[in-house]
C-alpha cells in the first residue's frame, strides 16, 4: 500500500508539471496546456480559458495557435489570429450572400456591381488566409522551440 501510494503521488507530481505542455483530447474537443478548453460547436472551435470564453474559431489549427500564442504572452499575435480568423468567417458569409444575390438578380447593371463587390471580398478572403497562415506557422515555430528549450534542460 504505501509503495502504491508513493507511486501515485509521483505520478500526480509528473502529470502536474506535463499538464502545461499537452493537448489530449476530451468529450467535449481537448483539453490544451492545462488551462484552455477547446470544444466542437455548431459555430465553430469554441475556447475557453480557466471555463471562460475567450473566442470562436473556425477550425482546429486557428484555435490551438490563438492558445499558443496566449501561452507564451504574445497577446498581440493573439488578438491578430482572433481578429484575422473573424474577418475570414465574416468574408465567407458575405461572399455566400452575395453569390445568392446574384444569381437571383434578373437586372445586368445590378450583377456588375454584385460582381465587383465579389471579387474584392474573395480579395480581401485570399489576404486574410495567407496573413492567418504566417501567423498560425509562427506561433507552431514558438512551440516547437518550447518544447526543445524543455528537453535541452532535462
Amino acid at each position: 500500500m504505501n509503495f502504491d501510494k508513493k507511486f501515485e503521488r509521483i505520478l500526480n507530481n509528473e502529470f502536474k508539471v506535463l499538464k502545461k505542455n499537452t493537448i489530449f483530447p476530451t468529450d467535449t474537443g481537448y483539453s490544451v496546456f492545462g488551462c484552455y478548453q477547446l470544444e466542437n460547436t455548431n459555430r465553430g472551435i469554441l475556447i475557453k480559458k480557466y471555463d471562460r470564453t475567450v473566442g470562436i474559431f473556425e477550425n482546429d489549427r486557428n484555435a490551438l495557435g490563438w492558445c499558443v500564442a496566449d501561452k507564451l504572452h504574445q497577446y498581440q499575435l493573439a488578438d491578430e489570429l482572433a481578429r484575422l480568423d473573424s474577418t475570414i468567417q465574416r468574408t465567407k458569409i458575405d461572399i455566400t450572400t452575395l453569390m445568392n444575390v446574384m444569381h437571383k438578380s434578373q437586372d445586368f447593371e445590378r450583377k456588375d456591381i454584385i460582381s465587383a463587390k465579389l471579387s474584392s471580398k474573395q480579395a480581401i478572403l485570399v489576404d486574410c488566409k495567407s496573413r492567418l497562415e504566417k501567423c498560425v506557422n509562427v506561433t507552431k515555430y514558438w512551440q516547437i522551440r518550447g518544447f526543445n528549450n524543455e528537453i535541452e534542460r532535462t
